[in-house]
């Protein structure tokens, strides 16, 4: 499967789990995004039945709806918990996108551009709803011709 990168759409890898991720040319209808966060492998890609959000080698069907995606940006540190049915399944920590790009790096008060500038934010901002949800499922399986 083809992915683009999270903060970069003009750059791609192929991808499959389990196996070497390889970069490649562009592709007119990727399967996913994925990001780097300190060294930890992130992805969100639609298969031929489900929506995968992995973390590492770790991999959550955000197609089920008891799957909830809870980010946390306090300003030293992100928290991103995977739980199903309100049981944790995954806590990952990091530092905030801003002090990855570049430690003089200045950002204003909030974070508003967390879910356009981090890969977990992103993916929970749009698991918040049902329509959502499904808008983002919908944009990589295949099914989608409007704009990404």
């Amino acid at each position: 499967m083809i992915l683009s990168l999270f903060t970069d759409r003009t750059k791609y890898i192929t991808y499959e789990f389990g196996a070497e991720v390889v970069s490649c040319d562009a592709a007119d209808n990727p399967n996913g995004l994925y990001e780097f966060i300190e060294s930890t492998f992130i992805a969100f890609y639609c298969t031929d039945n489900d929506a995968i959000l992995q973390i590492g080698d770790g991999r959550y069907s955000i197609k089920d709806t008891s799957i909830s995606v809870e980010f946390y940006n306090n300003c030293d540190q992100c928290k991103v918990t995977i739980k199903k049915d309100m049981q944790s399944l995954l806590e990952l920590s990091y530092a905030p996108w801003w002090n990855r790009r570049s430690p003089n790096f200045i950002v204003a008060f909030g974070q508003p551009e967390d879910d356009e500038e981090d890969l977990l934010a992103y993916i929970s901002m749009m698991c918040r709803s049902a329509d959502s949800r499904a808008h983002l499922m919908n944009v990589y399986s295949g099914n989608y011709s409007g704009p990404l």
